[in-house]
């Protein structure tokens, strides 16, 4: 008995153009398995993609409210010279609503406050983009947007490819060997030929280590290092060198003196220059 085969996904990382898509089928309602069926990738990868680059949008309404997210906020009568906030170190003088208090947060001491919360970010789809209320939300809510959700993804890509892909105890004993024989008087190249099992990159890369002074040796202590300059990246345009290859081995072009004169040809008599 012949097991159905399982759709291929593609493998490559997702574009811009899959991140609109995905913004726009979220405000259509569209479920995580119709936009990973069009894309050709797995629901969990949509899933994991929507999580992941979400923009966190603080209410706008909040700010400066400490208790803005307590279910008695609109309905609260609360004062200053209450029992229930007792404990607020203006109890005995202030009379002024707490939740309409700069000076102290009555979150920590009122008795009645009750946080309140929405499900909606836990939940499929995990942003708010359809929800009706997100624009006079009174919660940190999440919406997805494929420029955003862009710029995160570039940033994670290249940070992941910066530092130094190795352990402290690695890099340690890589430093334990390489330092002590540049010491001596030893090139790199030759340091690098007779213990290149032993080392777990490659010669650039201890290059590299030396210029960012990862080592306890300096390129100073490298005898061959010292007596160049450094070289200076020119960048050319492509095909400028093609261009001019092919200007200099070309052959130089004629200039016509002042004393020529064209050819005239008749059909009765001979040519005559």
């Amino acid at each position: 008995m012949n097991k159905a085969s399982k759709p291929i996904h593609d493998q490559k990382h997702l574009t811009i153009s899959d991140r609109l898509y995905i913004e726009q089928e979220l405000l259509q309602k569209t479920s995580f398995k119709t936009i990973a069926d069009f894309l050709k990738k797995d629901p969990s990868t949509i899933s994991k993609e929507v999580r992941l680059n979400r923009k966190l949008c603080q209410d706008r309404f909040s700010i400066g409210k400490h208790c803005y997210d307590c279910i008695h906020f609109f309905d609260c009568t609360v004062r200053g010279g209450d029992p229930v906030v007792a404990e607020c170190p203006r109890y005995p003088y202030c009379f002024q609503n707490c939740h309409e208090c700069w000076e102290v947060n009555p979150v920590s001491f009122c008795v009645l406050y009750t946080p309140d919360s929405c499900s909606q970010p836990d939940r499929p789809p995990y942003v708010c983009n359809t929800c009706e209320n997100e624009k006079y939300c009174r919660f940190d809510h999440y919406l997805y947007q494929a420029r955003y959700a862009q710029r995160q993804y570039e940033k994670r890509l290249t940070d992941s490819r910066k530092g130094i892909s190795m352990t402290t105890e690695e890099l340690q004993q890589l430093n334990d060997l390489v330092s002590p024989l540049i010491l001596k008087g030893q090139p790199l190249s030759h340091i690098f030929a007779v213990h290149e099992d032993e080392i777990p990159v490659c010669r650039r890369t201890l290059y590299n280590y030396l210029d960012r002074r990862i080592f306890q040796a300096r390129n100073i202590d490298l005898p061959r290092r010292v007596r160049y300059k450094k070289r200076r990246k020119q960048s050319r345009k492509r095909g400028s060198t093609a261009i001019s290859r092919l200007t200099a081995t070309s052959a130089p072009i004629r200039t016509l003196s002042a004393s020529w004169r064209p050819i005239r040809i008749s059909m009765s008599s001979k040519w005559t220059p």
